[in-house]
């Protein structure tokens, strides 16, 4: 309904809009939320559900002796610090979801087969999990938020364990893929001699996820040869 608007992308996710100022500039972050809320919602409902949409406004007026790129940046900073703000309170509330998960074991652990190409027998399963509570249901949420919350390592414990202790269940001979973050070798309880993880390990295969990169190869590698001698 403006003229002379701009939309650009900042970052990966991060989208400026640029426009001239009117006096109902106060409900535009809500408009531009809920709007894109119902349109992702007609799009991919499900998609909807996990997705939180943050909205950060400034507004100025040009100052003829400072340069228009300066001016423009400091809005954008000033706007951004707004919608961080905001997402870090929903991020809060989420982990607190997600502490509440973790002590009740709030997660229903799906075993996808793995088959052979050749003649499509299974011989193995892996383990992929779903946070019963609506909020965190999304896997890519649940770990973004326990990444983010300082939560990874109790999560993982829980997850390993429910993972795990569903390999007797398992036709003789089948083996299980269980995924490990690559700040679970730091876990201690990961490569116990007397835990989960040994009792099972003949059936085990540790899938290490690529959502954050190996840093330290040396302690990767210590850590991988301990877990092989199970």
């Amino acid at each position: 309904e403006r003229n002379h608007c701009v939309l650009a992308r900042l970052y990966a996710d991060d989208f400026v809009l640029l426009a001239p100022q009117r006096e109902t500039d106060p409900l535009v972050p809500t408009q531009l939320a809920d709007g894109m809320t119902r349109h992702l919602a007609a799009v991919d409902e499900e998609t909807a559900t996990v997705l939180q949409i943050y909205v950060g406004m400034a507004r100025n007026r040009p100052f003829p002796k400072i340069h228009p790129e300066r001016w423009l940046y400091r809005l954008i900073q000033v706007a951004q610090t707004e919608a961080t703000d905001v997402g870090r309170q929903r991020i809060a509330a989420h982990v607190r979801l997600l502490d509440r998960a973790v002590a009740n074991e709030q997660f229903v652990m799906l075993y996808q087969p793995i088959s052979w190409l050749a003649d499509h027998s299974i011989f193995a399963h892996e383990a992929l999990v779903r946070c019963s509570v609506k909020e965190l249901r999304n896997p890519h949420l649940l770990f973004n938020i326990a990444e983010q919350g300082d939560r990874i390592r109790q999560l993982s414990r829980v997850l390993r364990r429910i993972a795990i202790s569903a390999v007797p269940q398992l036709p003789s001979g089948h083996a299980m893929f269980v995924n490990v973050q690559p700040s679970d070798f730091d876990d201690p309880q990961l490569v116990e001699p007397d835990g989960l993880l040994a009792q099972f390990a003949s059936r085990l295969v540790i899938e290490v996820t690529e959502r954050a990169a190996i840093l330290d190869f040396d302690h990767f590698r210590s850590k991988l040869a301990m877990l092989r001698k199970f």
